[in-house]
């Protein structure tokens, strides 16, 4: 899989080797007719918007590398091709478990520890009639933002499209309904604010994109980043969000139990909004812990099992326990260890 970043690129360079009807047909030899009509049902997106609404579908459903394969036979001398085509294939993990929600290891060989119950959750979410909202909170350092690997990982696998959004870099509604419309494909005029309250001009921007999913793919949205404080003795104060931003992510939510329900789930990581009643009863909620050394281990032989590598659960205990008697060890410390030694037993 790639990054949205480097989807980005795809999408810039195909816009540039072929002219919308050259890519439709493209797709469509590719994957079989109607593939590009499936995908972008909606008249009136930019080609852009297509391409981008196209990469994403190949990206999460597994066939991004076959259209980078056919790209490269037509268009041999681009380097960047090849250059996207390393990429993917570095980021091709061969699963340790058949069920995707019980993977240890992500794309990109990311190591990813126990969190039984966001595992549970997500089950949860993406069934047929699943929880419309997870709510995912912790103490700082606990790898609250490291759930949306996971997330990113189950989702496509139950037939999510996944985007994250930071609120670091979109805090208002507007700036936040326009990433979401840019990220989806999708284009419409957000009126700015008028003679009325912030919560009703957030109530109209989520219905314009409450029309722009309406009909489309299933989508999980994750809002992150919400901003914060650094307190000297390490903890966390939250920042009052802007003038309308919460209505609008509530108001989203409200649209995910309600007439979206088909189409989708909203995450959310450290909102400490209070959710009305109705969303109250029906919202998932997880508390990110850290991972013990018997968590290491486990994850660990997971991978060595799957692999079919030499080497005995005492000597993985071992290794784990002279880790942690050299000094106290942060989270990320504790997923670099795991994923040096994988690396290391690779070899």
């Amino acid at each position: 899989m790639l990054s949205e970043q480097r989807q980005a690129v795809l999408v810039g360079l195909v816009s540039g080797l072929l002219q919308r009807l050259n890519a439709i047909n493209f797709i469509d030899g590719l994957r079989g007719a109607g593939t590009w009509v499936a995908i972008v049902p909606v008249a009136g997106a930019t080609y852009i918007n297509e391409l981008q609404a196209v990469v994403r579908t190949a990206n999460a459903e597994n066939w991004l590398r076959q259209m980078v394969v056919a790209l490269m036979a037509r268009f041999p001398a681009r380097a960047e091709l090849a250059a996207l085509l390393v990429e993917i294939d570095r980021n091709i993990v061969v699963p340790t478990s058949q069920n995707a929600v019980d993977e240890v290891l992500l794309g990109s060989g990311r190591p990813f520890v126990n969190r039984s119950d966001l595992r549970a959750h997500l089950l949860a979410m993406t069934s047929v009639d699943g929880a419309p909202i997870l709510l995912i909170d912790g103490a700082a350092k606990t790898g609250k933002s490291y759930s949306f690997y996971l997330i990113n990982h189950v989702a496509p696998t139950r037939g999510f499209e996944t985007h994250k959004f930071s609120l670091a870099t979109c805090l208002r509604p507007n700036e936040l309904a326009a990433e979401i419309l840019e990220r989806i494909g999708a284009t419409a005029d957000l009126p700015p604010i008028g003679n009325e309250s912030a919560e009703r001009w957030a109530g109209k921007l989520a219905t314009i994109i409450y029309n722009k999913l309406k009909g489309g793919p299933p989508r999980v949205l994750v809002f992150d980043d919400f901003p914060v404080t650094h307190l000297p003795d390490g903890s966390l104060l939250d920042v009052p969000l802007p003038d309308g931003t919460a209505s609008f992510l509530i108001r989203l939510a409200k649209y995910a139990d309600e007439e979206l329900h088909d189409e989708l789930r909203i995450v959310f990581t450290r909102f400490r909004a209070p959710l009305p009643a109705e969303l109250e009863d029906v919202a998932l909620r997880d508390e990110a812990q850290g991972f013990t050394k018997d968590h290491m281990v486990g994850a660990i032989m997971q991978v060595v099992a799957a692999r079919k590598w030499s080497v005995s659960p005492a000597i993985i205990q071992q290794k784990v326990d002279d880790f942690h008697s050299t000094s106290a060890r942060t989270l990320n410390d504790c997923f670099r260890f795991v994923r040096d030694l994988l690396r290391e037993l690779a070899k």
